[in-house]
C-alpha cells in the first residue's frame, strides 16, 4: 500500500515538474519577445512615429501574468510533495516574476507617458541619431543607433587584442546590454555587417542584436563605434569550462551541442558562414542555453553567392581552422564551419582547448598531415551516445571537405544523443548553477 502511494506521488511530481518546465520556458520566451518589441517602440517613440506593438506587448504581458500565477500555485504543490529542490525552483520563478515586472514597468514608461512633450524634451536631441557621414548606415537605416545619452552605468567586462566589451544599462528599458567596441577605427563596415546579420536573421540560438553604438565610452577621449547586443550574464562556454575546471556535465554538454548545431544549421540555411566558431564565441544565457555570437568574420557563403568577392584574410582562430584554409587562395565554404564544429565538439566534451602548446606554423603542418586532438580519454568515458558524438566529430574534421556532413545531417545525430539525456539535464543545470552561484540557482530551466 505504502509502495503504491509512493509511486503515485512520484508520477504526480514528475508530471508537475514537466508542466512547470514548459510554462517556465514559455515565460522566458515571452520575456525576450516583449523586450524586443518594446525596443522597437522605444525607437518609434524617439523618432516621433506611431507605436507598432502596444497591443501585442499587452497580450504577452497578460499571458505571462497568468502563467506566473499558475507557476506559483504549482510550486506550493511541489513543496507539499517534498521535492528536494522546491526552494530553488521557487527562487527561479520569483526571478522570472521580477523580469516580468520590469517589462511591465517598461510598458508603462513607453505607452502610458504624457502625449505632449515638455519644452525640455522638445529641445533635446533624440536618442536615435542619424550619421549623415556614413553611407553604410544610411543604406541600413533599419539598424538602431544608440548614443551616450541612452546608456548608463558602464563597466568593462572583457578586453583583448580585438577590443573591449562593456556592460551598460539602457535608460528607458531599465535592463543591461552588452556593447562590443573594436580597437580598429576602420571597422565600421564589419561591425555593421555583424549587426545586420544578427538583427535581420532571428534565431533562438543566435545572440540578439539591438543596434549600433556611436559615442565616447567612459575614460575614452575619441568617438567610437560598436554593437549593442543582448547581455549574457553567464559568459561563454569557455568561461563555463574554466569555472567548472573541466567540461560541463554530459547531459548539459549534449544540450549545448544540439543548440550550437541548430544555430549553425540556421545560419547555413540563410547562406551565411560563421568562420569563427569556438568555445569563446558561444554565449550562455542565465539558465545555460547557448547562443552563437561574434560574427566579426561572418560572410555570405560563396557556395550560395558564387560571384562573391568577400575578403578572406582573417579566417578565424587557427586551432579551429581546417587544413585547406591554410592555402593562400582558399575561400571559405560551409565545410569550414563543419570542421570548426568538430573542434568545438572535442573542446566542450574535454573541457580543454585543442593543441594548447602548438605554435601556428607547426600546427599547420600537423593538421595538414592529419593530426587531430586526441580521443583516448573521451573514448574511456562511459556515457550513452559518446561513441556517436566521436564518430560525428571524426567525420566533421575529415581531411577531405567534400566528405564532411552538412549541419542538416549533423542535427539528427546530436538531437538523438541529447534525447537520451534530456531527463537528467534539469538536475545537472541546477547543480552547475549552484556551483557557479554558491547556494542559489540563477534561472528556471
Amino acid at each position: 500500500m505504502f509502495k503504491k502511494k509512493t509511486k503515485s506521488e512520484a508520477a504526480i511530481l514528475a508530471n508537475l515538474i514537466a508542466k512547470m518546465q514548459k510554462n517556465g520556458d514559455l515565460v522566458e520566451k515571452n520575456i525576450l519577445d516583449a523586450e524586443d518589441l518594446l525596443f522597437v517602440d522605444v525607437e518609434n517613440d524617439e523618432k516621433q512615429q506611431p507605436f507598432q506593438h502596444q497591443e501585442e506587448v499587452s497580450y504577452i504581458l497578460r499571458e505571462m501574468e497568468g502563467l506566473l500565477k499558475e507557476l506559483f500555485l504549482d510550486v506550493d504543490k511541489v513543496k507539499n510533495l517534498k521535492h528536494p529542490q522546491a526552494q530553488e525552483i521557487e527562487d527561479d520563478i520569483t526571478k522570472l516574476h521580477e523580469r516580468w515586472m520590469k517589462n511591465s514597468s517598461g510598458y508603462k514608461d513607453i505607452y502610458e507617458q504624457p502625449s505632449t512633450p515638455s519644452p525640455e524634451e522638445t529641445d533635446s536631441e533624440p536618442a536615435v541619431i542619424q550619421n549623415e557621414t556614413s553611407p553604410l548606415l544610411t543604406k541600413m537605416n533599419q539598424i538602431k543607433l544608440f548614443d551616450d545619452d541612452s546608456l548608463v552605468d558602464w563597466m568593462e567586462i572583457n578586453k583583448g587584442g580585438y577590443g573591449s566589451v562593456y556592460k551598460a544599462s539602457h535608460k528607458k528599458m531599465g535592463h543591461d546590454v552588452a556593447i562590443k567596441i573594436l580597437h580598429d577605427v576602420s571597422v565600421e563596415e564589419s561591425l555593421l555587417k555583424e549587426a545586420t546579420f544578427q538583427k535581420v536573421f532571428s534565431c533562438n540560438h543566435v545572440l540578439r542584436i539591438y543596434g549600433m553604438y556611436e559615442g565616447t565610452p567612459p575614460n575614452k577621449k575619441v568617438k567610437q563605434e560598436g554593437i549593442v547586443m543582448q547581455f549574457m550574464i553567464r559568459g561563454s562556454i569557455k568561461d563555463l569550462c574554466k569555472n567548472l575546471e573541466g567540461p560541463p556535465p554530459f547531459p548539459l554538454a549534449c544540450r549545448l551541442i544540439q543548440e550550437v548545431a541548430l544555430g549553425m544549421r540556421f545560419l547555413h540555411s540563410m547562406g551565411i558562414l560563421h568562420r569563427d566558431l569556438k568555445l569563446q564565441n558561444v554565449m550562455l544565457c542565465e539558465d545555460l542555453h547557448a547562443k552563437l555570437a561574434d560574427f566579426g568574420l561572418c560572410t555570405m557563403s560563396v557556395t550560395c553567392c558564387p560571384n562573391s568577392e568577400e575578403e578572406t584574410e582573417n579566417l578565424g582562430t587557427v586551432k579551429y581552422m581546417p587544413p585547406e584554409a591554410y592555402d593562400i587562395s582558399y575561400k571559405p565554404v560551409r565545410s569550414f564551419d563543419v570542421y570548426s564544429f568538430a573542434i568545438f565538439l572535442w573542446s566542450i566534451l574535454s573541457g580543454e582547448e585543442p593543441f594548447p602548446t602548438a605554435k601556428p606554423n607547426r600546427l599547420q603542418r600537423c593538421v595538414a598531415d592529419g593530426q587531430r586532438p586526441p580521443l583516448v580519454e573521451l573514448l574511456n568515458r562511459d556515457e550513452a551516445g559518446m561513441t556517436d558524438l566521436l564518430e560525428l566529430m571524426q567525420s566533421c574534421w575529415d581531411a577531405d571537405p567534400t566528405k564532411r556532413p552538412t549541419f542538416e545531417e549533423i542535427t539528427p545525430t546530436v538531437q538523438t544523443v541529447y534525447s537520451n539525456h534530456k531527463g537528467r539535464v534539469h538536475h545537472e543545470v541546477f547543480t552547475v548553477l549552484e556551483k557557479l552561484d554558491g547556494s542559489s540557482s540563477s534561472g528556471y530551466v
